[in-house]
Formats: C-alpha cells, sequence, structure tokens
C-alpha cells in the first residue's frame, strides 16, 4: 500500500499542467512585447533618435529569440549597424 501511495505522490508532483496552444501564444506574446520595450528604451538611452529609427525594422521581426539577442547585444554595442547586422542578412 505504501508503494502504490509514492507513486500515486510522484505522479501528482510531476504531472505537467495543460497549456492550449493560445495561451502559449499569449504567453510569447507578453515576452515578445517585453523585450520590445526594453529594446526601445536601450536604443533611445544608447543612441538617442538614431537608434529609435531601427525600431520599425526590429518591431517586424517575429522570433523572439533573435530579439533577445539583439537586447543582449546592445549592452556592449558602440554602433547601430553591430545591431542591424543580428538581424539582416
Amino acid at each position: 500500500k505504501s508503494f502504490w501511495q509514492d507513486i500515486y505522490t510522484y505522479q501528482e508532483e510531476t504531472n505537467m499542467p495543460y497549456v492550449t496552444s493560445l495561451e502559449r501564444i499569449a504567453k510569447e506574446e507578453g515576452i515578445r512585447d517585453g523585450v520590445l520595450a526594453n529594446i526601445d528604451v536601450v536604443l533611445e538611452v544608447k543612441f538617442g533618435e538614431a537608434g529609435l529609427q531601427l525600431l520599425p525594422e526590429i518591431r517586424a521581426i517575429d522570433s523572439v529569440d533573435t530579439l533577445q539577442m539583439i537586447l543582449q547585444t546592445l549592452r556592449t554595442a558602440n554602433a547601430l549597424d553591430e545591431i542591424r547586422q543580428l538581424y539582416t542578412p
């Protein structure tokens, strides 16, 4: 009986809640919006008006991974071309 109780407890602890596709998309959109807001601030603070002119191009990027890479690169970038190279072929 103790063995089966341990099995039941383990299953309950490791049970992952189901996340619908809509919830997953909403979460991704929220993350994207947050990263874009941070990029906006850093571009303005670091590069002024010239940095803000990149925003339309950056907002067109759907990949959260690419946006996060842009945000990380902004920390050390000295020129806007360093940022542009991350998302242009």
